[in-house]
């Protein structure tokens, strides 16, 4: 039986900005033009967040990102690289979920091993 995967990954970001900063925030190579967007990805695809300084003025808060209804950060900021939502005078910020996101959420929420 086939499945549509295509769309099915919602991806809802909600940035704050303090003090005008100066910075490129991708979700897969996907430039974001506005702190508060939602993003469609297929359902088998890997997440990476990525942040980029282009100044050390300001600051860019993370609020929250969800997939699906699920919030990812800041819950898992421990996973991110630095760990942080409070993003300040710092040059580059990583966030990845290296598998389908069922697959990692589940392994992650300790619901079972990776399958």
């Amino acid at each position: 039986m086939a499945m549509e995967t295509r769309n099915k990954l919602r991806i809802d970001i909600e940035l704050t900005l303090h003090r005008d900063p100066s910075f490129k925030f991708f979700v897969n190579n996907i430039l974001l033009t506005e702190p508060v967007t939602t993003l469609y990805f297929d359902l088998l695809d890997d997440i990476h967040l990525s942040y980029q300084s282009l100044s050390n003025a300001g600051a860019v808060e993370i609020q929250n990102i969800s997939v699906n209804g699920n919030q990812i950060l800041p819950k898992y900021l421990h996973l991110a690289s630095p760990p942080t939502n409070w993003i300040e005078k710092i040059n580059h910020w990583d966030f990845s979920i290296p598998s389908p996101f069922y697959k990692w959420h589940q392994v992650t929420t300790g619901q079972g091993d990776a399958f």
